[in-house]
């Protein structure tokens, strides 16, 4: 909250003092449905009229339940979509083009994609024809994901869709590196270690940089050298991160494209007076 406010700190079952991190915006939802403030007491699926005064009036508490119905509807339209591509809205091209979430299903599997606009009149030129248009979904929050997990000693599976979207602010795709603008405050509070540039600068991954975000102090930007690359219809990662099962993997598609590309080109020539010319053998072709 704005005044500082904060849940009590706690201990953990090992013995490790946990602060009170910054309301989440469940735990502000909770308080704010809650019916003791008005006069009355919840208890279980009934609610009785309390002995202790109301400390927030009747109008107000509906005005404030109508608005969270409101949101509640929004949210609900669009959390399929936030759930399936997180990053929606904040996802950005070389170019400053915002790139949206696609979805599309092929054998039964739906496959999620951030797909860039098409260049617009003046951008198109040859030195961007190898342009990005597209990044998979699930390949680009993975990776974002890892890299929260080792910035606030979170588990990669705590960065939920929430977390994420309260971190990251805004995500660059790059010819030879991922850009992600991150909140200090959302930091903060998910780690208090995290407070300067230092501290995180410390906890980057290897090759990682810190840069500076001009336009926002209260911001930092981290520069993630990776590259995100097409090869046969797919998108790849291609840097430092990348394993070798990915690239044994990659190598072996590679291989089996080339092979179906040469079983093509035999099938074509099948049935070709050079192909039957060469199938002849020479003892029955009346040459020696």
């Amino acid at each position: 909250m704005e005044d500082g406010i904060r849940p009590k700190a706690r201990r953990s079952p090992r013995g490790a003092l946990m602060p009170g991190l910054p309301f989440s915006s469940g735990a502000l939802r909770h308080l704010l449905q809650n019916k003791t403030y008005i006069g009355l007491i919840p208890h279980k699926d009934k609610t009785y009229d309390g002995r202790h005064e109301a400390i927030v009036d009747r109008a107000t508490f509906d005005a404030v339940q109508a608005l969270l119905s409101h949101r509640s509807a929004v949210w609900k339209r669009r959390a399929p979509n936030l759930e399936r591509a997180p990053l929606q809205g904040r996802l950005f091209d070389a170019l400053g083009q915002r790139m949206m979430p696609v979805f599309t299903r092929q054998k039964g599997r739906l496959h999620g994609y951030y797909v860039a606009p098409k260049l617009m009149p003046g951008l198109n030129s040859p030195d961007r024809a190898d342009a990005l248009r597209r990044v998979p979904c699930r390949l680009l929050d993975d990776l974002l994901r890892r890299r929260l997990a080792d910035l606030t000693g979170l588990a990669p599976e705590d960065i939920s869709t929430v977390v994420l979207r309260d971190l990251v602010t805004r995500v660059e795709i790059h010819g030879d590196s991922v850009q992600i603008v991150l909140g200090l405050r959302a930091l903060r509070g998910l780690n208090v270690n995290l407070g300067n540039a230092r501290t995180i600068e410390a906890r980057l991954h290897p090759g990682d940089r810190l840069l500076a975000e001009a336009s926002r102090l209260d911001h930092v930007r981290i520069s993630i050298p990776i590259r995100m690359k097409m090869r046969g219809g797919r998108t790849w990662s291609d840097g430092p991160e990348v394993t070798s099962s990915q690239k044994d993997k990659a190598a072996r598609l590679a291989a089996i494209k080339r092979l179906c590309g040469a079983h093509a080109v035999n099938r074509r020539l099948k049935g070709t007076p050079y192909r039957r010319a060469i199938g002849t053998p020479l003892w029955g072709s009346g040459l020696q």
